[in-house]
């Protein structure tokens, strides 16, 4: 036997504890010792093993000595590793098991070959019974087990066609009787085994062995291709446990055959099969829609097709013309220039040399503005380059068929999940150069190919003009945005405390990303004072104290524009202070980039967006929910607050852990009808304790332990810092809500905790492992419940319309 993690293209990854996604492991042992069911693997690397329960490194191995001695345990880095079964079935989703029978059984081997007339098709075909059939008789009861197989195509192609086979293939298994007295009608026949789904494979076989009884004999074995006339040469083996006989085709010499189990009795059959529900091979479906332009493909299917009409990709989704730019496309915006000046270029069309994806890494001054107001995302974007690796992990396949085919794949964050975006490489241009976001090095691309892909998952460029920065950082990392508005009443006592400064420095260390703005109403950009422009977003990249100086790197997208006053690339600042700017390692540059004092930043920018990224050991839970009829139940103004849906959530008794809460609905933006920023309902939560429900009936302000407030008509809205939950005092819950009754609508709660949490109520959101490493565990999170608190009463109090 052997496993696998199997996933769609051939890149290997690490997914989770060790575990390689889209890489094949031996099963070489399986042992059941007591209530412990183990088993052994194998990577064929040699070394990269499991780190999870009976790893080599875990305390299991002491905790339960006589299993370590029954196994014969010993450590070391050789790519073997024990699994627990039900960490197996949870890490690995595809089992490979090559069947060795007893050598007391029987083997039939015939080879024969669909062509002509006998390429009868499947049963929804009148011309299927023209298919090969073979007679198997039998005297005895005995088990039998049929294989169909085709020509290895690895015998026959080469490189990535490894797997490529012409014709799906499958079979039936029927009594003879059946099928004369039906003459052949499927509905009528009495099956025995069937080996389905229909599949362009190298080899079908029965889910399970059949029993077979002499008196329904002898039986018909009738291998098929799904459609008449799809010709080709196969082979049927078949296996009995008892004497038998096998007519038609011709005899070849059988495999030879290993130890084996003679018991084995398993009854069953595969899917079931409706004629009618006949469909088209999924390859083929997907290539001819994707040539009509139906469905999204993805990256592999396209591929395939150029490849077949050794063309690059041209998307049919977001084609090259003023439906791409524009919301509508008959509706220039009066800032653009007219579509037909516009010309689609591939890279190697306007790169002065051998375009690149990324040239010596990336960094904040790659990023550059063009024609587009979409300065907030190129803000985020520029910010996210201080972080290259996850800049990096944007591009699926690290976009290496963009040369060949054109194509690339990126993948962006929206409503709760990792989304993939497949675009072609053509990119709107001006006399021969990119119209809207570039990279600084005319030769790097991955600046405009982003833009691209994102400007295509909101449907057109135009619909990226103005937006918030934090979001867009949300949509790179799928962190938690956060906004700290300079002029609130609570932030200036933070500034006056230097507790905002504490905790910006704090925020920087732990891989969190900011932006800031000097936000007005409406969205044009003009220059304030000492270079700083008003509605235009900047990236933070950099915050430090040196030498009692308190200061702030600071980013303008267009690549130029840059801040005027002390610190800035040419005061003397950096000749009075010489320590200060060797630590900085500074130097003047006009490319949007410079330093500015906190006590100017203050004075500069009135708001900081905050992504919030935290720690890869914290867990994070995210739970679907929505306000609909009598759970759209209003704020707590109202006396139906309480029949909102409600989140209850356990910690471990004697333990303190620190959560953070954020409420999101489904970006605007992704919809043509609306506008980047208009939602139908201001959205809020708040936390209290259980207990305080139950007893009141109700829940005074001076008892929520927190609120996720004001009300926001806003994509997401969160608490103003994390709390702390304290077992003891618990369970808490978290309640959702419009600001008035029947706003109905979807929500996503998520929340992030540094301990192990319980959260009860609504549906789990299922997290993409390339995202994070750590488990998500919420389907669990009943059970963990019920473990964590044996005491918690329960209200039945109908009139308090609490779902407590």
């Amino acid at each position: 036997m052997g496993c696998a993690q199997s996933t769609t293209g051939t890149k290997e990854m690490e997914f989770k504890g060790g575990i390689l996604a889209g890489h094949a492991y031996g099963v070489t042992d399986i042992r059941e010792i007591g209530p412990h069911k183990l088993l052994r693997i194998r990577n064929p690397w040699g070394r990269k093993e499991w780190t999870g329960d009976w790893g080599d490194e875990d305390d299991e191995w002491e905790k339960f000595p006589d299993v370590a001695k029954a196994v014969g345990f010993t450590p070391g880095n050789d790519g073997t590793f024990w699994m627990a079964f039900h960490d197996f079935v949870k890490y690995y989703n595809t089992l490979y098991v090559c069947r060795l029978f007893p050598e007391s059984w029987e083997v039939h081997c015939v080879k024969s070959e669909w062509k002509g007339p006998t390429a009868g098709g499947c049963p929804a075909f009148p011309t299927w019974t023209k298919n090969p059939m073979f007679t198997l008789s039998i005297e005895r009861p005995c088990v039998g087990f049929v294989v169909l197989s085709q020509r290895d195509a690895r015998m026959e192609k080469t490189g990535e066609d490894w797997n490529k086979y012409d014709h799906p293939i499958a079979f039936f298994v029927v009594t003879k009787s059946s099928f004369e007295a039906s003459k052949g009608k499927f509905n009528k026949l009495e099956i025995v085994g069937k080996g389905l789904p229909f599949r362009p494979d190298r080899e079908l076989s029965l889910s399970v062995s059949i029993r077979l009884q002499p008196e329904k004999g002898p039986f018909i074995i009738i291998p098929t291709t799904h459609k008449a006339g799809q010709q080709g040469p196969f082979f049927l083996n078949v296996y009995t446990s008892d004497k038998a006989k096998l007519e038609g085709g011709e005899p070849m010499e059988p495999p030879s055959v290993g130890d084996g189990d003679d018991s084995d009795s398993d009854e069953g059959e595969g899917e079931d099969f409706e004629p009618k529900a006949a469909e088209e091979p999924e390859k083929d479906k997907k290539l001819e829609k994707l040539e009509k332009g139906g469905d999204e493909m993805d990256e592999e299917s396209i591929i395939e097709m150029c490849k077949a009409k050794r063309c690059k990709y041209e998307d049919p989704h977001f084609p090259a013309d003023a439906s791409s730019l524009f919301r509508e496309a008959d509706k220039k915006p009066s800032w653009h220039m007219p579509p037909e000046r516009v010309k689609w270029l591939r890279p190697e069309e306007f790169c002065p040399e051998e375009p690149k994806l990324f040239v010596e890494g990336v960094e904040p001054g790659d990023v550059i503005q063009g024609a587009l107001g979409d300065c907030w995302f190129l803000g985020a974007l520029s910010t996210v380059a201080t972080k290259q690796e996850k800049l990096q992990n944007l591009f699926t396949n690290a976009a290496k068929y963009r040369k060949d085919y054109g194509v690339v794949t990126l993948r962006f964050y929206k409503n709760g999940k990792w989304k993939e975006v497949v675009i072609d490489d053509r990119i709107p241009c001006m006399n021969n150069k990119p119209l809207y976001a570039r990279c600084k090095d005319p030769n790097e691309i991955w600046v405009l190919l982003v833009e691209k892909a994102y400007a295509k998952l909101h449907h057109s460029y135009e619909q990226l003009v103005a937006g918030s920065l934090s979001y867009g950082l949300k949509d790179l990392t799928g962190g938690v945005p956060q906004v700290i508005k300079l002029t609130d009443r609570a932030t200036k006592q933070m500034i006056e405390t230097g507790m905002l400064w504490k905790k910006l420095i704090q925020y920087h260390k732990t891989d969190s990303l900011m932006g800031c703005a000097m936000s007005t109403k409406g969205t044009k950009e003009m220059e304030i004072a000492d270079g700083i422009l008003a509605g235009h977003a900047y990236g933070i990249t950099d915050i430090r104290e040196v030498e009692g100086h308190k200061l702030l790197r600071v980013r303008n997208p267009w690549g130029k524009k840059e801040w005027t006053g002390d610190w800035s690339d040419d005061s003397e600042m950096w000749e009075k202070y010489p320590k200060v700017k060797k630590t900085l390692g500074h130097t003047s540059a006009n490319d949007g980039t410079f330093w500015i004092c906190w006590k100017d930043f203050q004075k500069s920018y009135n708001k900081i967006d905050i992504c919030r990224i935290f720690p890869p050991e914290w867990q994070e839970t995210r739970k679907k929910g929505k306000w609909i009829g009598e759970s759209a139940a209003g704020c707590c103004m109202f006396p139906s607050w309480l029949k909102n849906p409600q989140f209850k959530v356990k910690v471990k008794k004697d333990e303190v852990s620190t959560v953070f809460i954020s409420l999101s609905q489904k970006d605007a933006r992704m919809q043509k009808n609306k506008r980047w920023n208009e939602y139908d309902h201001p959205v809020g939560f708040v936390v209290v304790r259980e207990e305080d429900v139950v007893k009141s009936k109700n829940v005074k302000m001076n008892k929520m332990i927190a609120m996720g407030l004001p009300f926001a008509m806003d994509r997401e809205i969160s608490l103003s810092s994390a709390i702390q939950l304290d077992g003891n005092q618990g369970p808490f819950l978290i309640i959702p809500m419009t600001h008035k009754p029947k706003q109905e609508g979807d929500f996503i709660l998520s929340i992030y905790s540094s301990k192990h949490i319980s959260v009860v109520g609504g549906e789990a959101v299922k997290f993409d492992p390339a995202k994070r490493d750590d488990d998500d565990d919420s389907d669990d999170d009943e059970e963990a419940a019920k473990e964590m608190d044996q005491t918690t009463k329960e209200s039945s109090d109908e009139d308090s319309g609490a779902e407590v």
